[in-house]
């Protein structure tokens, strides 16, 4: 894994990346919840997110109109798996998940009033359709359609 990657990609970001997305579903399971680290530390597909002005996604319309983000998707997995897991761990251990088959939001946290940047302000917007984009699939299919190899 290359340092920059790493340092850019960090667990201090995935743990607000997580926080932000199970406001939008207070629980989701641990295999749905490490494909989105490599939808929001993507530039392009963050880009894609917010640029657009649709209300709803679908992954078929995001694969059709940007398919050079998902030939690198399943490596990007990979890559961001310890960063997922670690974020996870961090976030079980100071009360803010319960982490079993599902990952359940415990305590409510809010950025509203906070500057977490530019990346992170720009994630936060295109976070609750890419949970929406994704509570259209099973997380088999989630898989199956990303060409995830694990």
């Amino acid at each position: 894994m290359k340092e920059f990657y790493y340092i850019y990609n960090n667990e201090a970001l995935a743990c607000c990346v997580f926080i932000a997305a199970l406001h939008h579903c207070q629980t989701m399971d641990i295999a749905r919840i490490c494909l989105i680290l490599p939808f929001v530390f993507d530039e392009r597909t963050v880009n894609y997110f917010t640029r657009k002005q649709r209300e709803t996604f679908t992954l078929q319309q995001l694969i059709d109109e940007k398919q050079k983000i998902f030939l690198s998707f399943s490596s990007r997995y990979n890559m961001l798996l310890p960063v997922c897991i670690n974020a996870l761990h961090i976030l079980s251990k100071n009360n803010v998940i319960e982490l079993d088959i599902k990952v359940t939001k415990k305590k409510r946290i809010t950025f509203e009033d906070e500057d977490l940047g530019k990346r992170f302000n720009k994630i936060n917007r295109m976070i609750p359709k890419l949970v929406q984009m994704m509570n259209f699939y099973s997380t088999d299919e989630l898989y199956r359609i990303l060409k995830i190899k694990l």
